[in-house]
C-alpha cells in the first residue's frame, strides 16, 4: 500500500479508511456536499466516492500537470487548480466541479499558495497518508469547508 485515504473525527479521535492503494494519491479536499473528495495523483485530479468505489478522473482540459494545491471555491462549484503544463510554472487556474476547460486566473508565473481549504469546527479532517519503503510516513490533510 502506498496511499491510504482515511477520515478523521477530531471530536471522538476516530477514523475511517476510505480507499487504499499502490498508487501516490494526495491532497483530499471535500467536496461541498460532502459525499467525495477531490484527489491528485500523476498530474491529475480525481473524485472519490465516500460511500465506496474507486477514484473517477476529472476532465481537467488541458491542465495534465495539476500539482497538490488544489482547492474549492466557497459554493463548491469551482475546483482552483495550480499546474504548468501550458507555461511549465505554476499557474492558477479555475474549472468548474464537473471538470471541463480551466480559465487561467493568474498572471504572474510562478503563482503559488492558494488558500481554498477551510476546516468547519467540529468536522471531520481527509487525510492520505503516503508510506515509504522505509516506512516513514507523509500525511497532507483537506479540511471540510465550513458552510
Amino acid at each position: 500500500m502506498r496511499s491510504s485515504v482515511e477520515i478523521y473525527f477530531p471530536e471522538t479521535g476516530e477514523s475511517r479508511v476510505v480507499w487504499q492503494t499502490d498508487r501516490l494519491f494526495e491532497a483530499p479536499n471535500f467536496t461541498a456536499d460532502g459525499k467525495s473528495l477531490i484527489l491528485n495523483a500523476d498530474g491529475l485530479l480525481y473524485r472519490l466516492p465516500l460511500d465506496g468505489g474507486e477514484p473517477v478522473e476529472i476532465d481537467t482540459g488541458l491542465a495534465r500537470s495539476c500539482n497538490n494545491d488544489h482547492g474549492l471555491s466557497p459554493d463548491g462549484a469551482t475546483i482552483v487548480i495550480s499546474d504548468k503544463t501550458e507555461y511549465g510554472a505554476s499557474t492558477i487556474y479555475t474549472l468548474p466541479i464537473g471538470g471541463g476547460t480551466p480559465r487561467q486566473v493568474t498572471k504572474n508565473l510562478p503563482s503559488t499558495g492558494m488558500a481554498g481549504r477551510r476546516m468547519a469546527a467540529g468536522s471531520p479532517i481527509a487525510a492520505s497518508a503516503t508510506m515509504s519503503s522505509i516506512s516513514t510516513r507523509s500525511t497532507s490533510k483537506a479540511e471540510r469547508r465550513s458552510g
